[in-house]
């Protein structure tokens, strides 16, 4: 749970590298905000790293699935008590 709050936090909370609108410091010039490799998607250009955190969150749902999945079946095989 608290690796997912972290990954979660880190990528809702970091700058979005795709976004080419400069950022000027202090002494006028642009900083640079190239973190990641920016990479197309439906969705509009993402990250790299947003994508791979999205990945990671497919297959933890996919985990969760198959796991809840097992459950109900191990409860359907299982004979009534009555």
């Amino acid at each position: 749970m608290v690796p997912a709050a972290i990954l979660i936090w880190d990528v809702v909370s970091g700058p979005w590298a795709c976004d080419t609108t400069p950022v000027y410091s202090g002494n006028g010039l642009p900083e640079n905000t190239s973190y990641y490799t920016c990479v197309g998607t439906p969705f509009g250009p993402l990250t790299t790293y947003h994508v791979m955190a999205a990945f990671f969150l497919v297959i933890a749902l996919a985990g969760l699935t198959w796991l809840l999945r097992a459950n109900l079946m191990r409860q359907a095989r299982q004979p009534a008590h009555g």
